[in-house]
């Protein structure tokens, strides 16, 4: 659940940074965890199910629309 509490804080910054941060932010961070995903289930055996965090692909894609959007 470490995740869900990073959210908050996250979404906080975006949205004082703007909406437009806030929205591609948010869809950076999926963006992201999917290339992630894909990376470790291609890396691993597809028939074990593996789980990935979403953290870092959020502090990744916060990192990106604070320094790149203006």
């Amino acid at each position: 659940m470490g995740d869900v509490k990073l959210a908050a804080p996250v979404g906080l910054y975006l949205g004082y940074l703007d909406w437009t941060h806030l929205l591609y932010g948010g869809l950076l961070g999926f963006i992201l965890n999917g290339v992630v995903t894909i990376a470790v289930v291609v890396k691993k055996d597809r028939k074990n199910a593996t789980e990935v965090a979403h953290g870092p692909s959020m502090l990744g894609s916060v990192l990106a629309i604070s320094l790149l959007v203006q």
